[in-house]
């Protein structure tokens, strides 16, 4: 859930298996509206985060999504919306070079408002035992186009699990922590800076 300086509140989740996303007005709750995005899989897609641009024109979404794939069923997918009218902008997808289940913990606008960072679990084939990484990646906010990508596999090998992401004020730098095993610890909690 968000609130924007434009008397909203937005909220995402899932329902009948899509994503969905609402507007409310703040004052009152009167529904303004909703929008679904279901994936090519046509399976279950479950939003997980959702950010509002800084000037209130742009609401970005993030979650699991369905491909029907049945080796790997699952990507992250990321949508772009209009806050005012909630009219889709733009659909970007992940699907890892493991073949594992992708799924996205948290999404960030930076206060600029060029770019939108997602932080990300993704699989790594190492060896006869894949693991999870955390994964953080960066996008045009007007387009949805591509910018880079991060991995973070920590010290113990075993699973890293991003819960959230942020962006400094300047938006020259994007911050990620969760939990990721240590070399002689069970899990505990790493934080990551990257230049956006």
């Amino acid at each position: 859930m968000t609130a924007g300086r434009d008397g909203r509140v937005y909220v995402t989740g899932s329902s009948l298996s899509d994503f969905a996303t609402v507007a409310y007005r703040a004052a009152t709750g009167a529904r303004l509206w909703v929008t679904r995005y279901d994936g090519p899989g046509h399976g279950f897609d479950s939003a997980t985060s959702l950010a509002l641009s800084p000037g209130a024109a742009t609401l970005f979404v993030t979650g699991r999504s369905g491909n029907g794939q049945a080796v790997s069923p699952d990507d992250y997918a990321t949508a772009a919306y209009s806050a005012r009218t909630g009219a889709r902008r733009w659909v970007t997808r992940f699907h890892g070079a493991a073949n594992s289940t992708d799924g996205a913990r948290s999404v960030v606008v930076s206060p600029p408002g060029g770019r939108v960072f997602v932080t990300f679990v993704t699989g790594d084939q190492r060896g006869a035992d894949p693991q999870n990484d955390y994964a953080t990646a960066a996008y045009r906010a007007a387009s949805g186009a591509w910018l880079w990508a991060r991995r973070y596999n920590g010290p113990g090998q075993g699973d890293d699990v991003p819960a959230a992401v942020v962006a400094s004020p300047a938006g020259g730098r994007v911050f990620v922590t969760g939990r990721s095993p240590g070399t002689d610890s069970a899990d505990d909690f790493a934080t990551l800076a990257y230049r956006s």
